[in-house]
Parts: structure tokens; C-alpha cells; sequence
């Protein structure tokens, strides 16, 4: 494995070694001190970032490596250079880069002209980290995933894809909980399906609500994501009766664990009630764990 792109590229192997690489530096931090001497890592933000900037930026820096933050706005990009001379160049100078990109298209086209692992920090298409960081969570309230059951409620976008690659890997069943008219890209489903047939897992996309019974896990996210704003009252509309709240997880049945990638908009997608008993923060500080031992285990 050299580089993270999406899910359905990483065996099993790859992600339970991650998994339990971030289990080690979370327990013994000071083991992993100096492990990126003398490294370089790129963080390249075509969209804003809170969570996935300072993971990485502190993660790098905690093992020992050094971090240049940059725009499209701050490269010869926005004057017409290519991407591909753009991707040769940068290769010289870095380790690794992790791209928070506009499309899929932008991480493909690095990995094909550059030649240092990228680390894909969301696209519009797939938010792989995040996924990871999820798994990470669960695993530490659960021990084994299999045969646990998540339910993602809400707009079917870019962790809701990951999450439909993860799961099956996992050997967890998954139902994603959407409105018709934004349920998760056929493709992605198509790859699911299969997945979940290699895996005998349970692979349900929906608009019934009702499915969330039996969930160990509800996950949620925005209704609008960045660059969807002119949709936001029309979404806000299609959504109603889609949010986690007290109601939803009483039909889940046994107290779910809640989690959302976050920024998250109380009132929303998710009740101020259920936010403050979920394991968003949690999940937010295990993103560290999780970026640092994707870091370690790609260079």
C-alpha cells in the first residue's frame, strides 16, 4: 500500500495494521518520537479544514517531521501550471502529501505524475481518514467489529462512500439511511454490494428510517457540505425526519454509539441532546492516532 485514495484499495491487512499501529502511539507516544527525522510532509487545502490540518500538521511534528501548509491560491496553479508538472515537482522536495482536494480527479492525477505516497484528506467523492478514524473509535469501545451493525442516517456524500467501503472490510453490516434523491453514488453502491457479498455482510441502502433498528453505531454528517450552500433550505426540507435525536436512537434500540466527522450543526442532522451524549470529540482526538499511524506505515 502506498498511498491512501480510497478504501476499496486497502486490504484488510493494511487497514488492522493502521488500526493497531495508532493503538501503539496513542499508548506509548514517546516509541514513535524521531520516526519522520529529516521528513517532509505536504498539506495541500483546496477547501477549509479544521480537524484533518492540525491532526496532521501536530501528528508530523509529534513524530519528529516537519509540515508545509499551502493553497492552490499560493502555487503556480493559479496561474495555469499544470498539475502534473505541479505533482513531478513537489516530489522532489517532499515525503508525502495530503491532499484536501476539489475531486477525486486531483489525488488520481498526483498519484500518476508524482511519485511520493498521497494521502487522500477529503474530496467530494471520499474522506478515507476519516473513515479510519471512525474505525479507530469503534474499535476501542468494541474490541471486534464483527458482526456489528452501523447505521449512517443522512446526506449520502463522501464519508458515507468510505464508510460503505470500510465496513465490509470490517466485517460489519452497514445500512445508509438516505432520502431518495441523496442516497450514496450507484458506483459506490455497486462496490459496496460486492464487498459485502465477499464479506457476508449485511449491505442495505435506504430512505426508511426504521433501519436504524439494531444499530451499534449511528453516524451522521452535514446536510450541506462545503460548496453546496445554494441547496441548504432546499436540503434542510428533504432532510426532515432524518436528524439523530432521542427518537431515532430509542429505535436503534440499546444505547448506539454516535459519531459525526464534525463541524456539526446542532439542530440538523443532529439534535443538541444527542450531541452531547455522542463520541464526536472522542472520535475528533483520535484522528491524531490515526493520521500519525498512516503517516508511520506509508513512509
Amino acid at each position: 500500500m502506498k498511498h491512501l485514495i480510497r478504501l476499496d484499495e486497502a486490504n484488510i491487512i493494511d487497514i488492522e495494521r493502521i488500526l493497531d499501529l495508532a493503538a501503539r502511539m496513542e499508548a506509548e507516544p514517546e516509541s514513535f518520537r524521531g520516526e519522520l527525522t529529516g521528513r517532509s510532509v505536504g498539506l495541500f487545502f483546496q477547501k477549509p479544514s479544521t480537524r484533518m490540518r492540525f491532526a496532521f500538521e501536530v501528528g508530523v511534528a509529534q513524530l519528529g517531521g516537519t509540515t508545509s501548509v499551502f493553497r492552490s491560491s499560493d502555487l503556480q496553479l493559479s496561474r495555469g501550471e499544470s498539475l502534473a508538472d505541479t505533482a513531478r515537482v513537489l516530489s522532489n522536495y517532499l515525503d508525502a502529501i495530503v491532499i484536501r482536494g476539489r475531486t477525486q480527479q486531483d489525488l488520481v492525477d498526483f498519484v500518476q505524475f508524482g511519485s511520493i505516497p498521497v494521502i487522500n484528506g477529503l474530496t467530494a467523492k471520499f474522506y478515507p481518514v476519516g473513515a479510519l478514524g471512525a474505525a479507530y473509535t469503534m474499535k476501542k469501545k468494541f474490541g471486534s467489529l464483527t458482526g456489528r451493525k452501523l447505521a449512517y442516517v443522512g446526506d449520502g456524500n463522501n464519508i458515507a462512500h468510505s464508510l460503505m467501503l470500510l465496513c465490509p472490510k470490517m466485517s460489519m453490516n452497514i445500512s445508509v439511511i438516505s432520502p431518495e434523491w441523496y442516497q450514496p453514488s450507484p458506483d459506490v453502491v455497486e462496490e459496496g454490494k460486492a464487498l459485502a457479498k465477499e464479506s457476508g455482510t449485511d449491505f442495505e441502502i435506504t430512505d426508511d428510517i426504521n433501519a436504524v433498528s439494531g444499530a451499534d453505531v449511528i453516524f451522521t454528517d452535514v446536510w450541506t457540505s462545503m460548496g453546496m450552500e445554494e441547496e441548504r433550505e432546499e436540503r434542510l426540507r428533504a432532510f426532515l425526519g432524518y436528524q439523530v435525536n432521542r427518537k431515532i436512537l430509542t429505535m436503534a434500540g440499546e444505547r448506539p454509539m454516535v459519531l459525526h466527522c464534525m463541524p456539526v450543526r446542532r439542530g440538523e442532522e443532529i439534535s443538541a441532546e444527542a450531541a452531547a451524549e455522542s463520541e464526536i470529540f472522542e472520535n475528533a482526538a483520535n484522528l491524531l492516532h490515526v493520521v500519525k499511524a498512516i503517516l508511520y506505515y506509508l513512509l
